[in-house]
């Protein structure tokens, strides 16, 4: 997200942005971006981290950073708080861009153990099938989803979730497809 015009990677040079995580997943991923957008040029862009995605999200709102990476549904969050904030890269997008594939990339994987599977085999393959439905409900019910995710009481009020659903790749892809 930026309060500046961001409208190219070529924006970015010789800005100062705010990240967290450094070698989590979205630090990977924007790294990655950066260097397949810009090349060497990356070099002269400053990434000031911070631990956490939740120290991002009071520097961007209030404007002591203008440029900023944040995961859903924290960008919905910030942009409801700061009406000058826009999103500058759809970083799911920017990697279906040069992906060979036109994949878009995991955010979260289900791992289950070898023992599982091997005696307890319709227990993962309902939980699997009972998974899909779930993400499937999800992104064609985002006012729902968001209220039961209020109901949770997790923090978040349902309009931010559901804003932020179409936005969080929740997609459900079997061990079959994920790999190219």
């Amino acid at each position: 997200v930026a309060s500046e015009d961001i409208a190219s990677w070529d924006d970015l040079i010789g800005k100062e942005l705010t990240s967290f995580g450094m070698g989590l997943t979205p630090d990977l991923l924007f790294n990655y971006l950066l260097n397949e957008n810009l090349g060497d040029k990356k070099d002269q862009i400053t990434i000031n981290y911070v631990n956490a995605g939740s120290e991002v999200a009071p520097l961007i709102i209030s404007g002591k950073a203008s440029i900023a990476v944040l995961p859903e549904p924290l960008v919905s969050v910030v942009m409801s708080k700061n009406e000058n904030l826009r999103i500058a890269f759809d970083l799911q997008e920017e990697y279906a861009k040069i992906s060979e594939n036109n994949n878009l990339f995991p955010q979260a994987s289900l791992l289950v153990n070898n023992d599982l599977t091997e005696n307890h085999k319709e227990f993962v393959e309902k939980f699997l099938q009972e998974y899909e439905v779930a993400s499937v409900w999800i992104n064609e019910n985002p006012m729902e989803a968001g209220a039961y995710y209020e109901s949770l009481e997790l923090g978040l009020p349902k309009g931010i979730v559901a804003k932020g659903l179409p936005r969080m790749n929740t997609t459900f892809v079997g061990s079959k497809n994920a790999m190219p």
